[in-house]
């Protein structure tokens, strides 16, 4: 329940939910509204050594450089980032970017899914989700609209994940 605040607020809440909900690999979400960063956590099952850590960077960073060529958008390098905890990799993307899109994070998701499969932890699902539309035009507006508002509202750090089929979010 917002306590104050402008109902602006809830929409970047609303955006890091609805990125839990579309992508399931996701493991938690980050959004720093000043910076307009983004922060991807995936965990894998697996120990990631620094060699495939370089050829995932290389592949994310060729993929979406090749989509937003033919998207006529600006390049914006992908940090990745990984920490090794007792048999799982904890797997960080760093996006700095204000015109990323739901494609580009569906694109991220879909690499990095592909590249580590059975051992990428995701969120068990029945069925899918069809309350989310999924069309690019959705998505294409939601993002553009987010970043107007970030300089207005109070929210300015957000970190959301998932647990037990809920979903929680953070104002740092």
């Amino acid at each position: 329940m917002m306590q104050s605040g402008c109902v602006d607020d809830s929409y970047h809440v609303n955006m890091i939910i609805n990125l839990l909900l579309r992508f399931p690999e996701i493991f938690t979400v980050s959004y720093n509204l000043p910076a307009q960063s983004y922060s991807l956590l995936f965990m894998i099952k697996a120990r990631v050594k620094a060699e495939q850590l370089d050829h995932l960077r290389r592949m994310l960073n060729e993929n979406l450089e090749a989509y937003r060529f033919f998207k006529k958008k600006e390049h914006c390098p992908v940090q990745v980032n990984k920490k090794y905890y007792y048999g799982f990799t904890h797997l960080e993307l760093c996006l700095a970017d204000n015109h990323l899109g739901g494609e580009e994070i569906g694109l991220i998701s879909r690499l990095i899914k592909d590249k580590y499969g059975h051992a990428l932890i995701s969120e068990l699902r029945f069925e899918e989700i069809d309350s989310l539309d999924d069309s690019p035009g959705s998505w294409e507006e939601f993002f553009p609209a987010l970043y107007k508002r970030g300089s207005e509202c109070a929210v300015q750090k957000l970190i959301a994940f998932r647990e037990a089929g809920k979903v929680y979010v953070f104002n740092q």
